[in-house]
């Protein structure tokens, strides 16, 4: 019993995500959809993204995964590589799309708290730029 939850314990400590991009997606000068490019991070083991939440929202399951189908409550995936499961497996990659119910402006700091199983495994730190010049526009990583 105490090796499982020893076992419990380290999958807890050792799981996290590598974010590798976020863009906001600009509409009248403001900022409040999110395209979020994810993998497994090195040495994590696979999960269900399901069991992930963003800034406590919920992945909703959708075929057609779009800012037009989904709401501020839910965050849905497209597999960019990988097979067709929800299982967030070593090497495969997914693009989240999320919709914050708190449109961004001109240099704005915001944060992205990733949970698994209501434990923190990542976060992205963000600032808005001084001005928006493309629709698409690239938050993270900074520099």
């Amino acid at each position: 019993v105490q090796l499982i939850q020893e076992q419990e314990n380290r999958v807890k400590l050792t799981n996290s995500i590598e974010i590798i991009s976020i863009i906001g997606n600009k509409q009248s000068n403001m900022i409040n959809n999110f395209e979020i490019l994810i993998r497994l991070d090195a040495g994590s083991d696979e999960f269900e993204i399901s069991d992930l939440t963003i800034n406590n929202i919920k992945y909703q399951s959708s075929k057609l995964c779009d800012f037009n189908t989904i709401t501020n409550e839910f965050f849905c995936v497209e597999i960019k590589h990988g097979n067709e499961d929800s299982l967030l497996e070593n090497g495969e990659v997914f693009l989240l799309k999320f919709k914050e119910s708190k449109s961004l402006s001109f240099n704005e700091k915001f944060d992205f708290i990733f949970n698994l199983n209501d434990q923190k495994i990542s976060k992205a730190s963000i600032t808005t730029p001084e001005s928006f010049s493309t629709s698409k526009i690239p938050l993270w990583p900074v520099g």
